[in-house]
């Protein structure tokens, strides 16, 4: 285990003079003595050995079980939700290779305004259900009433992405339907490896972190990738308005 963080979750050699107690020096601990045999001492100790020379055996959720219960309850109302935005980001792909094909550009740039308001229209109801009454949908797959709580925290975070993706997953399409699959693995990439999983860490290592700040990943992810398909939306319309190169 890293001395300096919970990743990975499993056994540690903790040491006075380095790691966390020398980053963090006023942590509560305690510390208790139990007398026992020889025998048993021994055996302990062949545990303990075990577990440290097989640190990936025992590996845990350093969460929590009702954290992790609830993210995965909302996981299951995020894959529901995902449905819409997935379906305009596949119309908007095909309706922009229909008309780029058929040389009728303005059509397709219209394809995706139109599809962002729409989108965005459904968007902030799918917002206000998440947020305001995540518990109601949580609830659908689970009965545990602190699970349900959980995961209803998350869901918060997650209303946020649902206004986000209104722009982002039309603009996936529109570039997928122009052929610029390059620039939407690219994009993709980079939000997850370069903000999602990083701010996830930061907000992991929080003391009495709540799925809320966790899940905030998503839509910080998410701003990063609409900005650069505002970006490279607005380098596709300087370039088309410059013409061919001569």
């Amino acid at each position: 285990k890293n001395g300096y963080t919970m990743f990975p979750a499993g056994p540690s050699r903790e040491y006075l003079n380095r790691g966390v107690f020398l980053q963090r020096e006023n942590i509560p601990c305690a510390l208790y003595a139990l007398e026992v045999s020889e025998e048993a001492y021994a055996r302990a100790r062949r545990r303990a050995e075990h577990m440290m020379n097989h640190g990936h055996l025992y590996r845990f959720n350093s969460l929590g079980l009702l954290q992790s219960a609830g993210m995965g309850i909302a996981e299951k109302v995020c894959a529901f939700v995902m449905l819409l935005p997935s379906a305009f980001s596949q119309s908007v792909s095909a309706f922009v290779a229909q008309n780029t094909g058929a040389a009728k550009p303005d059509r397709a740039k219209k394809a995706l305004r139109y599809s962002v308001v729409t989108s965005l229209c459904i968007s902030v109801f799918v917002f206000y259900f998440n947020f305001f009454h995540g518990d109601l949908l949580a609830g659908i797959f689970a009965n545990d009433r602190a699970v349900i709580l959980e995961a209803a925290d998350y869901l918060k975070a997650y209303a946020i992405d649902c206004l986000l993706t209104s722009f982002l997953f039309c603009f996936v399409g529109y570039f997928s339907g122009l052929g610029k699959t390059v620039f939407v693995m690219a994009q993709g990439i980079l939000g997850a490896f370069g903000v999602r999983i990083p701010v996830s860490f930061f907000m992991s290592r929080l003391p009495n972190v709540r799925l809320f700040y966790i899940g905030l990943a998503t839509p910080c992810s998410t701003v990063v990738q609409v900005i650069l398909c505002l970006a490279y939306y607005a380098h596709l319309s300087r370039r088309e308005k410059a013409g061919p190169a001569v």
